[in-house]
This record gives structure tokens, sequence and C-alpha cells, in this order.
């Protein structure tokens, strides 16, 4: 199919060093195929060489790669350049260490046509702990919820599933382009692991009152903290740090990513280049 054609769908990898990627690639590709999706792949701050290895490997048909000259991860950051150069009125961040289990995606694309956003409701691991015989509680769920001086309010869950094995996936969502860029895509000024996908689905709510639905099922390749960018390995700090940007940003009845200044600042700092 010419790539001159708008894709279904464009999904938006982050990547930095990450070799699951090959296998991912691999395992998608019949479901992403099956929905003309585009795989826009961003190296901000990997290897180009291991990068270029990563994709010789079987992969999607449609196939964007985008390089960022950094030496620093930052996820955010990558989901705004990746989304600039993506063709698709629907877009999916998917994580370069995930395997699709079941094709929900259809199911995505009805919540998005009733002006929601999708986000995954289970993710299994590949190598699932072991829970001991004696453990006797099934799950374990939390929410908190923020209501502006408007009356909008913007919700958000934590699910674990102990004896399924499973949690709900926040980062993987599926939306609509439009809502994406209207809340000023992600926030770049979040550094290292959480809150940076949580932020984007309250914003949504806060601004545009958009609905967060869940379903589907994907499998996690299990890894420990090792694999992770050294921005990425201190998690608790970088929680709390992110969550305090988010604050401020809340209080002040701010509801905005970076996307456009992304754009800006990198605009001569990454490329988009045929693998």
């Amino acid at each position: 199919m010419e790539r001159t054609t708008k894709p279904g769908l464009s999904v938006i990898v982050t990547w930095c060093n990450r070799t699951e990627l090959a296998l991912t690639l691999d395992k998608n590709s019949e479901i992403l195929n099956q929905h003309d999706a585009e795989v826009v792949i961003v190296n901000c701050g990997g290897s180009e060489a291991d990068f270029a290895e990563v994709l010789a490997g079987p992969k999607p048909r449609r196939i964007q790669p985008v390089h960022v000259d950094t030496q620093i991860f930052n996820k955010a950051l990558a989901i705004n350049l990746g989304a600039s150069v993506a063709r698709s009125d629907r877009l999916f961040f998917l994580d370069a260490d995930v395997i699709l289990k079941e094709d929900f995606l259809d199911a995505a694309f009805e919540v998005l046509a009733a002006q929601r956003c999708f986000t995954v409701l289970r993710v299994f691991e590949s190598k699932p702990q072991q829970l001991p015989v004696t453990d006797q509680l099934d799950e374990m769920s939390y929410s908190i919820s923020f209501v502006a001086r408007n009356g909008r309010q913007a919700t958000g869950a934590v699910m674990r599933r102990f004896r399924e094995g499973s949690r709900n996936a926040p980062g993987l969502v599926v939306l609509n382009r439009e809502h994406f860029l209207r809340v000023g895509g992600m926030n770049a000024d979040l550094q290292g692991y959480g809150w940076e996908d949580r932020d984007l689905l309250f914003r949504l709510q806060f601004a545009l009152g958009i609905e967060e639905l869940s379903a589907g099922a994907v499998i996690h390749l299990s890894h420990g903290d090792e694999v992770r960018h050294e921005a990425w390995r201190n998690t608790a700090k970088s929680e709390q740090e992110n969550f305090a940007v988010c604050m401020k940003n809340y209080r002040a009845g701010y509801y905005f990513g970076t996307y456009q200044d992304d754009l800006v600042v990198w605009k001569d700092k990454f490329t988009a280049s045929e693998p």
C-alpha cells in the first residue's frame, strides 16, 4: 500500500536501547496490519546502530523511524515528536516491551467515535509472580479524583488483580489526534517515571470533558529496573516530583502540554526517515 494514503491508526512507540522491540514488532504485526496501522518508532537517546538492527527484523508493513538528537530519554517528548509526524486521525501509544494479547482496536475505535478515550484494562506479565498459597488477597484498587472550580472532575484509578496477575495501564492509550493536540499533547517537563501518562488523561478530562473507558489485554515482557534508562530508575523520586509539577498546573487551571514548544525547540534535532 502506498505510504501517501492515510493510515487507519498511528501507533507511537518510544525507544531507548530496548532490544525487546524486535520481538514486539514481530508479534504485533498481524493485528496492526489488519488495522492498516503505521508504527512511528521514536529513538530518543538510544544507539542508532542498535535501533537499525532492531528494525531489520520482521515488522509491520508501515514503519516510520524517528531519530531524536539527545542523550536523555524523555517519554513525553518522544511521544510529542512522534505525534508530529503521525498521519492518522487516531493515535495509539504503545510501549516497546508490550505484546497485544487480543485485538481490542475495533472496540477502541468505537470509544473514540463517541468522543472518549480508551485505555488498556489488563496487563499481564510474561513471567508472572508466583503467589504463595496462603495469600488471601485477590484484588486491590484505589482512585484519585480532582474537582475544578468550574465543576469539571478528573478521576483515575489504579487496579491490581493479584490472583489473576494483571494491572491496568493508563499509559497504553488510544485517542483522537484532535483531542491530543487540543490539550497540547504530553508534558515533557515531567521527567522520568510516573504521572506522565496519567497527566494526559487528567488534562483531557479537565479541559475537554473526555471520559476514559478501559478494555482489552496485553502482555508486558517482564524485566527489572536495570534495563530502564538511568533517568527512569529512581521511580519513587521522579513520581513524587512529577506529581508536584502536575498539582501546580492543575491548581493554576493550566491543562496544556508542551507539544508546540517541543516542536519549536526540537525542530532541527529530530528527523523522520525510511528504515
